[in-house]
């Protein structure tokens, strides 16, 4: 059946909601329902790729939320949980990205774990051969404080940077800062923290490798000794037991740590040489012979030290260990101070003076290498040369 159109007076299906003429609303119900209905902006996601809504109502800055299905309760229903770590994004298109990288490679939430559970995964799988690098690893931890309850898949370049520019710890409610040396572990534990998040599939970038460590500390730069500090040593040594210690390093060329760990069973009083060193394969058990002009303040370690296992026992404890470093750098700064030597000089600076003194002398430049412990990259002296113990002694004895 027709009707007229109130508007344009036309003939119009009564069954129409708009007059096709000139487009009069006839139906005001069919008309709302019809504006109301309007093309899907957004196609729908398969079954089981995840969720991605908008939360209304409120003024978020990040409204999108993305959801990941993990299963499916006793009805069917599926079971959804926030995407981790990050499950809100400004708009939809970041949303639905995030939650095709997701599915490109899914991953379980119940191994989003933070860095201190993460660093406590990789200690107990991790094979620590030396007592001391575990005890450096700690130490190093110790200053990140500042990453503990982040979650491992939330870690971000930032983060690091962070870390890295103020590595600190909580002592009594203060913070304290992080030596230079203990920033060059922390830098070299994340290194590898990071590497093994990696291999479970927690990480997709090893951010810490990515950054550089940020440090105002001015590195020292080791120095020689002058004619003048040498010559007050040797005054000194006259009355001074630490100032002999400080010239037996200089005549010998070890490290202080190569010097201190020196075991009287190392040391051989026929040919008069030392057997020890540390640090690298060519540092390792080379044999350093005794400069005939530090023999008498050898052997007066050698008699105070009977008894103990080491040349120079800890004077704490007697015969259970040898002196320790830090003690080790006080005898060695009262030294210098009663000698009237230059302020600045480390212990290391001992091992320069050697390198310096042997340079001066012409000493071969393989016997030097070879008493220093430094590598030798000529095949034919360190693969295919025999060099006696004879011949070190001629060489280091050009140091006068």
């Amino acid at each position: 059946m027709l009707k007229t159109c109130p508007e344009c007076q036309h003939l119009v299906s009564e069954k129409a909601y708009t007059c096709p003429s000139c487009g009069y609303p006839l139906s005001e119900e069919k008309y709302k329902s019809a504006q109301r209905k309007k093309a899907k902006n957004h196609r729908r996601l398969p079954n089981g790729f995840g969720q991605i809504s908008k939360i209304t109502g409120r003024n978020l800055t990040n409204p999108y939320r993305v959801m990941i299905t993990v299963g499916k309760d006793d009805t069917g229903k599926p079971i959804c949980k926030l995407l981790k770590p990050k499950a809100y994004f400004s708009t939809y298109n970041e949303a639905y990205l995030a939650l095709t990288e997701y599915n490109k490679d899914p991953y379980d939430l119940a191994t989003s774990i933070t860095m201190n559970e993460l660093f406590t995964q990789w200690l107990n799988e991790h094979e620590v051969r030396n007592p001391k690098s575990l005890k450096n690893i700690n130490h190093a931890w110790a200053y990140c404080e500042q990453l503990y309850g982040i979650e491992v898949q939330a870690i971000r370049y930032r983060h690091i940077r962070e870390l890295f520019k103020n590595p600190y710890k909580t002592v009594d409610d203060e913070k304290v800062i992080a030596k230079p040396a203990t920033a060059k572990l922390l830098k070299s534990t994340m290194n590898q923290l990071c590497d093994f998040a990696i291999s479970k599939d927690l990480m997709l970038k090893n951010y810490a490798r990515e950054t550089a460590m940020e440090s105002d500390h001015v590195e020292k730069h080791h120095k020689s000794f002058t004619p003048e500090e040498m010559a007050s040593l040797w005054n000194l040594a006259e009355r001074n037991r630490c100032a002999k210690m400080v010239l037996f390093q200089c005549y010998m060329g070890w490290r202080p740590s190569e010097m201190l760990a020196i075991k009287r069973s190392n040391i051989n009083l026929d040919d008069m040489t030392i057997v020890g060193g540390s640090k690298t394969k060519a540092g390792i058990d080379r044999v350093v012979p005794i400069h005939s002009i530090i023999q008498n303040i050898f052997y007066e370690f050698w008699t105070k030290s009977v008894g103990s296992e080491w040349l120079f026992p800890s004077p704490l404890k007697k015969g259970a260990t040898h002196l320790k470093y830090a003690g080790y750098q006080k005898i060695f700064n009262e030294a210098l101070l009663l000698a009237g030597c230059e302020d600045g000089h480390l212990p290391h600076d001992c091992r320069k003076q050697f390198v310096t003194m042997a340079k001066d002398a012409n000493m071969n430049e393989y016997a030097l290498k070879r008493i220093v412990g430094h590598s030798i990259t000529d095949i034919t002296e360190n693969t295919y040369t025999d060099r006696p113990v004879s011949w070190l002694r001629e060489e280091i004895e050009k140091i006068k």
